[in-house]
């Protein structure tokens, strides 16, 4: 019974975030970036108040600090998890091909679910 449920529960984010990576597509955008909690909570089951969630085609990352990084392995679904420091570097690579159109802040009248 436990495993069904967390099948279901995967499946739920799944689709959510499969839904992101379609307008990621029409877009024609490389990445979804947020760090607004709601939204992350709402793609990937990371309550912590604190982190950065990238949907690309290819992976999804949630990016938290050393506070979150247990909480973030335990809770995050679907999402490869990295801890950064705070003297680290998030592009310490050549990012000049990388499109990435940033809307901070999400305006108030668009919500996530809409896109459900």
């Amino acid at each position: 019974m436990l495993k069904t449920t967390e099948n279901k529960i995967n499946e739920i984010y799944n689709k959510r975030i499969q839904k992101v990576k379609e307008q990621l597509n029409i877009l024609g955008a490389d990445a979804f970036i947020t760090n607004n909690r709601l939204n992350f909570y709402y793609l990937s089951n990371f309550s912590g108040s604190t982190g950065i969630l990238v949907i690309t085609n290819d992976e999804n990352y949630l990016i938290v600090d050393g506070r979150y990084t247990l909480r973030a392995k335990n809770e995050a679904i679907n999402t490869l998890t990295f801890e950064i420091s705070s003297n680290s570097s998030l592009l310490e690579k050549d990012s000049s091909d990388i499109k990435i159109d940033i809307v901070n802040p999400i305006p108030q009248t668009i919500d996530i679910a809409q896109i459900s």
